[in-house]
C-alpha cells in the first residue's frame, strides 16, 4: 500500500457509521468485503451490489455499516486507497450520503 496524501481522504464533516466502497475486484464477495472491514470493529451490515441477480456479477460497489462512527472512521482511514490483491486499482471508501434521495424528475405530461 502506498502512502496517500491527506487531500484524498474524504471529508470528515459528513462522518457516519455507514460507508460506500467501490473499486474492489469483480470477483469480490460479500463475505470478503465483511472480512476486509472486520478488523476495524463490528460490521452491522455489508452488501455487494450486483449488476443483476441472475449473473451474480458485482458492480464493484459495496455498502458497509459499522457499529460506531469511530469504527467507520478507522476503517475509512485505513482502507481508502488500499489495493486488493492483483486488482489494478485501489478501493475508494467514503461516508455514505444520508438516506434522503434526490427528488425524481417529474414525468413529461402526456400530450394528446
Amino acid at each position: 500500500k502506498s502512502e496517500m496524501s491527506l487531500d484524498r481522504i474524504p471529508d470528515e464533516t459528513s462522518a457516519s457509521n455507514r460507508l460506500f466502497v467501490r473499486g474492489f475486484p469483480v470477483s469480490f464477495t460479500q463475505n470478503e468485503l465483511k472480512q476486509l472491514f472486520s478488523p476495524f470493529g463490528q460490521v452491522m451490515e455489508c452488501v455487494v451490489l450486483l449488476r443483476d441477480d441472475n449473473s451474480g456479477v458485482s458492480k464493484q460497489i459495496g455498502l458497509v455499516s459499522m457499529s460506531t462512527i469511530d469504527e467507520a472512521s478507522s476503517a475509512l482511514l485505513a482502507l481508502h486507497g488500499y489495493k486488493i490483491g492483483d486488482c489494478p486499482t485501489t478501493i475508494d471508501v467514503r461516508y455514505r450520503r444520508s438516506d434522503k434521495r434526490r427528488p425524481k424528475k417529474a414525468a413529461a405530461p402526456n400530450s394528446v
